[in-house]
């Protein structure tokens, strides 16, 4: 039957001695199909579209099948091998009896008009490969047509709810996810589904309800819907896999756990109504199985499961050896996170997460041009336009290049996530830091400004902009103490917070930071203490101890240029202090200026 082809579709069809039907078309793939079988004369019927195969093995078990009883019907396998990879269940061979027909406009059915005829379906091995769906955009082109026509179909037939699953469906596959729940709420409430006894549609009602509540990031409503799908059919893969998801996200991972390890142990696939890519699902399967045995501590256990995830033949399986190196480097095996993480960027040597996550090692080994190079990566890989990756890349290049005193390079980095996100609070404060430490202090008050304007109470931007604010010859008393009562380890604030009476406070609140290893809120504070550190602060015991506090805090994040001047400073207000020789005789020998070294060694020991 031809519905209007405009190409060479009947020359060909006749040329081969095929009978040609026509039908006009009307947006209803069921009425297309029952004028074929008007037409046919046949015993049975088989039914095949333009894009779809059927490999030549099958034609003796076919004959096989038709040489039998007229009362049974069969299900093909019908795998999907175009975009997608997914396979289901099609009634494709049924016997030619009156009372026959298709039904609904959209993924038509046959079997409902069998069911009535008392007709046995049965399935078979026999399989039919559909090629249709060859790219996202023919994809995209065929959901938007086929959910216009199933739209329309809804408004004239309410009690559908066959048709409103496929509209639901399609609503949870394109992202419309509060449309997707009330269409699955008004088939699992408001409906004939159950009165009917259709298992099918209500089990994936609920499932999908389920799932899409998880789309949403409501794990809670999310695992009741799975629990009553559960009840509804117990043994359902999509089911028990979406259960693990959610159980794990709930941070129960002993029960997540199970349900992963029941699906993989099953003899084998399941085939069902709905399509299933099995590949996949075998990889998310594992892939939960891993992380929930991380979350239990069994990290080897986790590493065989990811490691297996990582051998199924799906686009993303690096990303399993990704996770795995998250969990090596949380569990504080570096070695064997980076070494993971190299074999995830074998895989797959553009995958933007593995090259930040690699930079991102280099960088906390202080390999800072190994950690630019990956970096550099993540931006030509995910190109131009506002992206989290490319953001975020973006800002550990302005660290980098900070951090290597290049304060241009820095500004420009940070500058062009502003440029992508302008209120992006970590470039605006990154930039108040950079041009605190570049002297630049009227720029720093301004985007420290801006960032407690967006979000007040944040501890480095107020010590910033108190920073900076000193560094402008302004002090704000009120501010400080605001900042100081936020830290109860900083003790008891004097109620006249001039500048001089803060310096004991801001000491304490350093040493505070210091212990809470915020080693930049801490310099900031001691700094503070120390007057702005503009000018020679009296030799003072608190001004000694500052001095002394910042050395070791620059000396222990290996600033030891910066380190030097503190250490001179305390032996300036106290010449005799072997302490501060020692720890500059540290300082010294680590930079590798061993004469300097040794004098200060000898001057600690006389």
């Amino acid at each position: 039957v031809d519905t209007g082809s405009k190409d060479k579709t009947i020359e060909v069809a006749r040329r081969f001695g095929a009978r040609v039907g026509h039908f006009e078309w009307c947006d209803d793939f069921a009425a297309a199909r029952n004028e074929s079988l008007r037409l046919a004369t046949g015993d049975w019927v088989m039914w095949l579209d333009a894009d779809d195969r059927l490999p030549a093995e099958y034609v003796d078990t076919i004959r096989s099948l038709i040489a039998g009883p007229r009362d049974r019907s069969y299900f093909f396998v019908l795998d999907d091998q175009g975009y997608e990879s997914v396979s289901c269940l099609q009634m494709r061979l049924f016997p030619n009896l009156e009372g026959v027909c298709f039904e609904m406009p959209i993924h038509e059915q046959v079997t409902p008009s069998l069911a009535k005829l008392g007709v046995e379906m049965i399935s078979t091995p026999v399989r039919v490969v559909h090629t249709g769906y060859t790219t996202p955009e023919v994809v995209s082109a065929k959901k938007d047509r086929y959910l216009r026509i199933m739209e329309s179909w809804l408004e004239k037939h309410p009690g559908d709810y066959i048709v409103r699953s496929h509209v639901a469906l399609t609503y949870h596959s394109t992202g419309r996810l509060e449309a997707a729940a009330e269409q699955y709420r008004l088939i699992i409430e408001d409906s004939d589904c159950r009165r009917d006894r259709n298992i099918v549609i209500l089990t994936t009602s609920l499932l999908f309800l389920g799932r899409t509540w998880q789309n949403l990031g409501d794990f809670d409503v999310a695992l009741g819907w799975l629990r009553q799908a559960e009840e509804v059919d117990e043994n359902y893969v999509l089911t028990q896999f979406s259960l693990a998801e959610v159980l794990l996200e709930l941070g129960q991972a002993a029960e997540a756990s199970h349900y992963a390890q029941g699906l993989l142990a099953r003899d084998s696939e399941q085939l069902s109504f709905f399509p299933i890519d099995q590949r996949e699902l075998r990889y998310a399967t594992l892939h939960v199985l891993g992380r929930a045995q991380a979350g239990l501590g069994q990290v080897e256990e986790a590493a065989q499961a990811l490691r297996q995830a990582s051998e199924v033949p799906v686009a993303r399986r690096s990303e399993a050896l990704g996770h795995l190196s998250d969990i090596y480097k949380e569990a504080g095996k570096r070695d064997a996170a980076f070494t993971t993480l190299s074999e995830a960027l074998g895989i797959d040597p553009q995958h933007p997460r593995h090259l930040f996550n690699i930079g991102m090692l280099h960088l906390e080994a202080g390999a800072f041009e190994d950690s630019r190079q990956h970096f550099e990566q993540v931006l030509k890989v995910v190109g131009e336009g506002r992206t989290d990756a490319r953001m975020r890349a973006l800002l550990n290049l302005g660290f980098i290049a900070k951090t290597q005193g290049d304060v241009d390079g820095a500004e420009a980095r940070y500058l062009e996530v502003l440029s992508l996100e302008p209120e992006h609070s970590d470039a605006r404060a990154n930039l108040g830091h950079l041009y605190l430490s570049a002297g630049r202090y009227a720029d720093a008050v301004t985007r420290f400004e801006e960032v407690l304007a967006a979000e007040s109470g944040l501890l480095d931007i107020e010590l910033g902009l108190l920073s900076a604010l000193l560094a402008l010859g302004r002090w704000e008393p009120e501010r400080a103490r605001q900042v100081l009562t936020s830290v109860p380890e900083s003790g008891a604030v004097p109620g006249e917070l001039s500048l001089p009476a803060a310096s004991a406070p801001f000491l304490r609140l350093g040493a505070a930071l210091t212990r809470r290893n915020l080693p930049r809120c801490a310099e900031m504070a001691f700094l503070i203490a120390l007057g702005g550190g503009l000018e020679e602060s009296p030799v003072s015991a608190d001004a000694l101890r500052a001095h002394r506090c910042l050395g070791e805090l620059y000396l222990n994040q290996r600033r030891l240029w910066d380190a030097i001047p503190q250490f001179e400073a305390v032996l300036r207000g106290a010449p005799d202090d072997s302490e501060a020789f020692r720890r500059l005789g540290d300082t010294y020998a680590r930079i590798g200026v061993e004469d300097a070294a040794r004098m200060c060694y000898a001057r600690a020991e006389s």
